[in-house]
């Protein structure tokens, strides 16, 4: 039995320091929806002890050295644009359902005026989601994935429209990253004051499977850099998590300035340990197939590979490569973790 928390495990990986296993995670939805009794898919997505609840009961099971909290949604988005679009909630939802931007005529940003989130709905929704995890698993590190300006833009524009942007109306794209860019910083500093352990921010669109190198360091970069000051300085401490194969940007990502970056399955994990010199605490990257069709022996090969190439040091966190399935098996779960705490010990490693 270890006398660490899953919490010690994540502080030591940030601290540079070892505890007695590598930390582990593997980063979930609402897939685990199914473990909270009496908890319906409409409730834990509007009421926060019900979100709450739901982790809770998943972290029962699952015990993750971190607990994960997405605090982005289309409702968000929408609500900060502001009030001049004119619409109702239902309209929102039922507009993101049908896939359709809310800039989908971008002559609509005109109307464009954030306010204050904290009177709105959704923000208040997610902080309160954190206070009582806060509160309520005291052993595993809060850790709440927000959005980066790029891929918030992309959400409000629509990715392909905004890559011919950048090209077509260059003035429009800085001024949309611009207000992105506030709305990014507004909800970090939120959910900085909330409690989280770890801000992540999300930023999938960012990613050279979506955008070239070259675009990523003008468009991105800086607005994603600016977030990361304004929220370091508040004491945050930092994670960049960008989908997709990133090996292109891994030195600007490093160079960006957060205490964290967590790769996915299609990215090299020894080019960012390579390349990161222990800078940044590495996470990831299992590749999240594997949790929904892989067998134990994969899955197990998958921790082991990863344990094997960047653990050494320390500065480390095993993890999916990314959010898994909403059709993951909870058997694959179990057993990951279970092997990866079980392997990844260190006094195991150094005798081997």
């Amino acid at each position: 039995m270890s006398n660490y928390s899953g919490k010690d495990h994540v502080a030591a990986a940030f601290a540079r320091e070892l505890t007695d296993r590598v930390p582990v995670r593997v980063w979930y939805g609402m897939m685990v929806g199914a473990l909270a009794a009496g908890v319906t898919a409409k409730q834990v997505r509007t009421e926060p002890q019900a979100y709450a609840q739901m982790t809770i009961k998943a972290q029962d099971v699952l015990h993750n050295d971190t607990v994960p909290v997405a605090a982005f949604d289309a409702v968000m988005y929408a609500e900060g644009a502001g009030d001049g679009l004119g619409l109702t909630l239902q309209e929102i939802i039922d507009q993101a359902r049908k896939g359709v931007s809310l800039l989908e005529d971008k002559a609509t940003f005109a109307k464009f005026k954030l306010p204050d989130l904290m009177q709105k709905v959704r923000l208040p929704y997610y902080v309160e989601i954190c206070k009582i995890l806060k509160s309520e698993i005291g052993d595993a590190a809060l850790d709440v994935v927000i959005t980066g300006p790029w891929t918030t833009a992309a959400e409000l524009r629509g990715a392909e429209k905004m890559i011919y942007d950048t090209a077509d109306d260059p003035g429009f794209v800085n001024e949309l990253m611009r207000h992105c860019t506030d709305y990014t910083k507004m909800i970090g500093a939120a959910i900085v004051e909330a409690g989280a352990d770890i801000v992540t921010f999300g930023d999938p669109s960012s990613g050279t499977s979506v955008i070239s190198p070259a675009m990523f360091r003008k468009w991105s970069k800086p607005y994603l850099e600016e977030s990361i000051n304004y929220l370091k300085a508040k004491g945050a401490t930092l994670c960049l998590h960008v989908c997709g194969k990133v090996d292109p940007i891994m030195e600007d990502m490093v160079a960006i300035g957060v205490d964290a970056i967590s790769i996915d399955g299609p990215s090299s994990l020894k080019q960012m340990v390579d390349i990161s010199q222990g800078r940044v605490v590495t996470i990831g990257n299992a590749p999240t197939g594997l949790f929904v069709e892989g067998t134990k022996e994969q899955l197990e090969a998958a921790a082991r590979d990863c344990i094997n190439t960047a653990a050494a040091g320390g500065a480390y966190i095993l993890s999916s490569g990314c959010q898994i399935p909403e059709n993951a098996s909870l058997e694959n779960v179990l057993h990951f973790l279970e092997y990866a705490r079980q392997y990844g010990r260190y006094d195991r490693l150094w005798a081997s």
